[in-house]
């Protein structure tokens, strides 16, 4: 039952995770600061669950790993609030989501064979943009860029999330005995180091201010203390099969992340865009089905 409670508390807390993006953005918080902060608060929460976790936390290809997923989530923070600047949030948080099938065409590069599922899942997934592609149209939701640089940064939201879920994979394929908390700490703090360099350049520029906001801090502790529980609950809830734990995760962190942002953003949830958010819901189901 705890598993299954946790797994439930897990995709919540994503839901928070893409919450506190939007709300930066609307806030028209700075992301160096913003995601400085959550970064910094991220750190602090992982360090203190390192002793509850077993094994080794001093192994070096975890830490280098852990290293290349802290520039992953520095990009992935960026990208994301510029893209909830550029269109509706409903949008970029499906394509975030969505990043699951990264893994899957790198393990096909890398010599895996693609089977019937593979196919289905890239059918499912160029239905819901082409849905979302309609409902937009339908909804008329304003796009603050041309619509092929859109194109482009929904595709770097896709890609770059993709990339950091890949990262976790494997690293769990090549450490599995590892502390789980050793990998969040290298993570988050070269995230922090990150974001520090780019607030100490932001300083030598007479147009940016250097007094923080209390959005900034409040929406970047937000975004650390979401996005560091939902990484410890998610371990937690590994004891339970794939099939169950990913699509009850990923399904209300999208379903519940879209419902949310829209709610409280007034964003215009037309049949189209519903239709692309099943036609999501599939593909995470179809993920853990190959």
């Amino acid at each position: 039952m705890l598993p299954l409670i946790c797994a439930v508390a897990c995709g919540l807390c994503n839901i928070a995770v893409g919450w506190s993006m939007k709300g930066a953005q609307n806030a028209e918080c700075r992301t160096v600061w913003f995601g400085g902060f959550g970064n910094g608060i991220a750190l602090l929460l992982s360090l203190s669950f390192l002793p509850f976790f077993t094994g080794p936390w001093a192994v070096g290809g975890v830490w280098l790993i852990g290293i290349m997923l802290g520039g992953l989530f520095c990009a992935a923070i960026m990208l994301n609030v510029l893209a909830n600047v550029m269109g509706p949030p409903s949008v970029a948080w499906s394509m975030a989501n969505m990043g699951l099938l990264v893994p899957v065409v790198l393990a096909w590069f890398m010599g895996e064979m693609l089977c019937r599922t593979d196919l289905m899942m890239l059918a499912a997934f160029l239905l819901m943009l082409a849905a979302f592609q309609r409902g937009m149209t339908t909804a008329k939701d304003s796009i603050k860029t041309r619509p092929w640089l859109y194109g482009l940064l929904l595709a770097a939201v896709f890609l770059v999330n993709g990339l950091l879920m890949f990262c976790f994979k494997l690293n769990q394929l090549l450490f599995p005995a590892a502390n789980k908390a050793s990998l969040l700490v290298a993570m988050y703090g070269s995230g922090f180091f990150l974001f520090s360099l780019m607030v100490l350049r932001s300083r030598h520029s007479r147009r940016s201010r250097i007094a923080v906001s209390g959005s900034e801090m409040k929406w970047g502790v937000m975004l650390g203390a979401a996005i560091s529980i939902t990484q410890i609950l998610m371990q937690s809830a590994m004891s339970l099969p794939a099939i169950i734990v990913f699509p009850l995760v990923q399904g209300l962190a999208l379903i519940g992340g879209v419902g949310l942002m829209a709610y409280v953003y007034r964003e215009t949830l037309n049949y189209f865009k519903i239709i692309g958010i099943i036609f999501g819901l599939i593909v995470i189901v179809l993920s853990v089905t190959r």
